[in-house]
């Protein structure tokens, strides 16, 4: 009998117990986590960016082309965070206008800095028309720019 208590004492005769968990097992965890987190961090950066610090009415944002009159042709892109980038003819030739712009109520508020005298200037238009394909302006001498959302 003390024979038998021996053997089934002995380090190899132990009954076999369940294996710990596999690194790999964790590290595919740890993955998983780490890929979520950067989903939802990614998701809460657009949120913010598109809808909670945007300065412009979302119909507004994006590229819209002037159809008609001197301008027929240019391009203005609205951005949300305000900025806005214009192509326009002077003469015959291209112009860029970079501009930083507000509304309020139906006022849109365009201001520009001269590139060489750092001279500020600021003018409003009056929005017409704002829908998903339609931007209509007029400026304070009432000069009307209509302008179709760009595909």
């Amino acid at each position: 009998m003390k024979n038998s208590i021996q053997r089934k004492m002995q380090p190899g005769n132990c009954p076999a117990q369940p294996a710990p968990p596999a690194a790999q097992s964790s590290k595919k965890q740890l993955a998983l986590l780490a890929f979520c987190l950067v989903v939802a961090c990614a998701g809460t950066l657009a949120i913010m960016e598109y809808v909670v610090w945007s300065r412009l009415p979302s119909a507004l944002v994006g590229k819209w082309v002037v159809v008609g009159g001197d301008q027929d042709g240019a391009t203005f892109d609205f951005y949300p965070n305000g900025a806005m980038e214009g192509h326009i003819n002077v003469n015959g030739n291209e112009h860029v206008i970079k501009a930083d712009v507000a509304v309020e109520e139906d006022t849109l508020i365009i201001t520009t800095k001269h590139p060489r005298t750092g001279q500020v200037d600021v003018k409003t238009q009056t929005i017409k028309t704002l829908n998903a394909r339609e931007l209509v302006l007029q400026d304070e001498k009432k000069s009307v720019f209509r302008m179709q959302r760009a595909n």
